[in-house]
């Protein structure tokens, strides 16, 4: 097992790799939400290439709580793979933040597009099913997205399963 130290906000992360090393350095000239918004990428992608998944890979299964519409229900990654349908599972950081709810709120918009073709949308934070409830009916001017969305928001553990593989 080799160690790869990623200097994040003044802290050193270690991670074990089984894949290539991930190498972040921001320009000087990067506003510093934006370099910090790239350091997160860059750590994500290092946990990444640690879980050992690679582009092409079979995606794990997973059952876990999910918001759908405004009721919560468990989802698997396979009931939507045997049902026949490709699946979109994009990941996100936070509810409440003001990073993401303009890429959600599109990915809602074209999710019947996204269903007429056979694939199935679904989003993940790292936040509990609670939160995403009350993300999605807080108003967007007070930081919610304001509406349900037309596809499963995931809890934390699928964030977490991805991210931490053996």
């Amino acid at each position: 097992n080799e160690d790869y130290s990623h200097r994040l906000s003044g802290s050193t992360l270690r991670a074990p790799l089984h894949g290539p090393h991930v190498h972040f350095t921001a320009p000087a000239s990067l506003p510093p939400l934006i370099t910090m918004m790239m350091k997160l990428v860059s750590l994500l992608a290092l946990a990444a290439s640690a879980s050992g998944l690679m582009v092409r890979d079979k995606a794990p299964d997973f059952k876990a709580q999910a918001v759908v519409g405004d009721d919560f229900e468990e989802v698997s990654l396979s009931q939507y793979t045997e049902a026949g349908k490709w699946v979109v599972l994009f990941f996100y950081p936070f509810d409440f933040t003001f990073v993401c709810p303009t890429e959600i709120l599109t990915f809602s918009e074209k999710a019947p597009e996204f269903e007429a073709k056979g694939v199935q949308v679904l989003g993940a934070s790292a936040d509990s099913h609670h939160v995403h409830l009350a993300w999605t009916k807080t108003p967007q001017e007070d930081g919610g997205l304001g509406t349900a969305v037309n596809f499963p928001l995931v809890v934390r553990y699928v964030t977490l399963r991805y991210v931490t593989l053996p």
